[in-house]
């Protein structure tokens, strides 16, 4: 059989595709959160209900994009949102399986057609119920969206390379952009551009027609590569939405970017890389033993992760010296899981290379960046930015496997058919049982028992006119989407304690807010808990002492014993909260009252 007939025709990518996305999609529907959601979700709820502006970079194409879900005629605006969530990662598991279509097909090329067909429709629904892109579906979260972008990328790199059209550069070019305008981790399709317009031109030839026709298709092609980059450019333009925007003061405008300073600031996330690029903690720089330490135990919990996006291997919390915070670590059988995945995957890429150079190239242009971010950026949540990079090594690990079955297929010729294909189908319904229980959050209230708790409806428990000082996302996203979303204790003044010294939080205030509760704001970070509960001293507490009911959901303990002894504090109410991560299984969330009449603060 020839190479060119083990790839299935349009009629069964576009079959396969859709099987893959409707039957994601269901799954996702079913098992997606309809509710509060602890993270980020509330709030980019929020800020797309009423076109605000969400946490740094702003992500403007993404607000766009959920604004259109939110006027959806069904659920609240964070289902509607969720449900964005859902679609995206459904339409990345669909080109997840045309990318694998077309790399089957040049890896195997004496399978039969259909058999390559069956086989990456498998392949589309183990990406669908990996662990880390099953997450990203039901909840709100900017990670779908951008998994969607980069598939989309690959399956156009492919098409490129195997038509060479100027338009298939300038859609690439397109893509990209539309990837920069929502995520900065798109900056890895920039590699990716980069080389396929290399080779753009690289790949003049002299024609018939001798050295002018030759330079002539070399300007053309330049020129082809030029427009490219200029969509991509082009596409940068919807950051205008966040001046715009920020200028009309909506409810959720976070770094204020009207002024270009201000704007630069939020578009880099400068609060974020400065605090966790190349740094162990805020305010400290690695040195080189320290970055070793980090980068030996960065390898071993991406080993840990690689595995368990395929089945619930056991993780335990440790207390990360380095970083000063507890990190869920992999346990052995996790670590060596993933190792031999990453092993096969590496295989598996070098035999696609082989087979198809050109591919492999522009795969690793837009996947080894990606892995380097998770070496430079410190965050713990790093995994949320590894979607593309773990599917490719699994992805490597699944061909290198096929590859391997090639030579028993080679004396057992029906290894090759299409009846037989079927038998992949068993690892998506396998992935589908191991992680269903952990995936399903359509009875999650977790997040709505914990805001329930933090910002009660009754107002004896938390009376008109209180001050709520939050301490993290969790608390004050959840509060904030009540507010916004649902008009919910709008009477209550939810405050971000961590925001008091950043300039324009005190912007997020009405001025009538400013002189009921005469708030006062930082002008530099707070060194230390004395220092940060001093600063809430000063900007918000004395004043409303007295004059209304302060309230705190703060969990740091150390802030915590600070306020009780300058103040003392009474716990209104607490509750066990589950649902607050995957390694967390359970939490004791409390409310505090900050008493009335100010205590002598003595010494620690």
């Amino acid at each position: 059989m020839k190479s060119s007939q083990a790839m299935p025709d349009w009629r069964w990518q576009a079959a396969g595709a859709f099987c893959v996305a409707v039957t994601a999609f269901l799954v996702y529907l079913m098992t997606l959160n309809p509710r509060l959601q602890f993270g980020d979700g509330p709030e980019l709820a929020a800020a797309a209900y009423v076109l605000g502006v969400p946490h740094a970079t702003g992500y403007p194409l993404y607000m766009l994009l959920l604004k259109c879900f939110t006027a959806l005629p069904f659920g609240e605006v964070i289902t509607r949102t969720t449900l964005a969530s859902a679609a995206f990662m459904s339409l990345a598991c669909a080109a997840a399986s045309l990318v694998l279509m077309r790399a089957i097909s040049r890896l195997l090329p004496f399978w039969q057609a259909r058999a390559v067909a069956v086989t990456s429709v498998a392949g589309g629904l183990t990406t669908a119920f990996l662990f880390d892109t099953w997450n990203q579906a039901t909840q709100t979260e900017v990670y779908a969206l951008q998994f969607l972008l980069m598939m989309i990328f690959v399956v156009l790199a492919q098409h490129y390379l195997t038509d060479q059209r100027p338009r298939s550069l300038a859609v690439l070019g397109l893509v990209c952009g539309l990837g920069l305008a929502h995520h900065r981790l798109s900056v890895c399709l920039v590699a990716g551009l980069l080389y396929l317009s290399w080779m753009h031109v690289a790949t003049a030839t002299i024609g018939a027609n001798g050295s002018g026709a030759y330079l002539w298709q070399r300007v053309r092609r330049w020129l082809e590569a030029v427009a490219a980059w200029m969509i991509a450019a082009a596409c940068l333009g919807l950051y205008a939405y966040l001046p715009l925007r920020a200028r009309t003061s909506p409810p959720v405008n976070f770094g204020d970017p009207r002024t270009p300073a201000a704007f630069w600031e939020h578009v880099r996330g400068a609060a974020y890389f400065e605090r966790f690029f190349l740094r162990p903690i805020p305010g400290q720089e690695f040195t080189p033993r320290q970055y070793a330490q980090f980068a030996a135990s960065r390898s071993v919990d991406l080993a840990g992760r690689m595995a368990d996006m395929l089945f619930p291997f056991r993780f335990s919390l440790e207390w990360d010296p380095l970083t000063e915070r507890w990190s869920p670590r992999p346990e052995w059988p996790a670590r060596w899981a993933g190792l031999v995945i990453a092993i096969l995957g590496a295989a598996g890429l070098v035999l696609l290379a082989r087979c198809w150079p050109s591919f492999a190239a522009s795969l690793m242009m837009v996947a080894a960046p990606n892995v380097a971010v998770a070496y430079l950026y410190s965050i713990p949540d790093i995994a949320d930015y590894l979607l593309f990079p773990l599917w490719v090594a699994g992805a490597g690990a699944g061909m290198a496997l096929m590859v391997a079955a090639r030579s028993v297929g080679r004396f057992a010729p029906h290894f090759q058919r299409p009846g037989t294909a079927w038998v992949s189908w068993i690892l998506p319904a396998a992935l589908l049982v191991a992680n269903l229980a952990r995936c399903d959050r359509s009875s999650d209230f977790g997040a709505e028992h914990y805001s329930a708790l933090i910002m009660p409806e009754s107002k004896v428990i938390m009376p008109h006119g209180s001050i709520l000082l939050t301490g993290g996302d969790n608390d004050h996203f959840t509060c904030l989407y009540r507010q916004v979303a649902r008009a919910e204790r709008t009477d209550v003044l939810v405050f971000s304690a961590p925001s008091i010294s950043l300039g324009w939080y005190a912007r997020m205030f009405t001025p009538a807010q400013h002189a009921e509760y005469r708030l006062r704001f930082a002008n530099s970070l707070p060194l230390g808990p004395l220092a940060f509960v001093k600063q809430l001293a000063d900007g918000v507490i004395d004043a409303n002492l007295g004059r209304h009911d302060i309230f705190t959901s703060i969990t740091d303990r150390d802030v915590l014993a600070s306020l009780d002894r300058r103040y003392g504090l009474e716990a209104v109410a607490s509750r066990t909260i589950t649902g607050l991560s995957p390694y967390l299984r359970e939490t004791t969330a409390t409310l505090y009252r900050i008493l009335p009449e100010r205590r002598k603060e003595r010494a620690p």
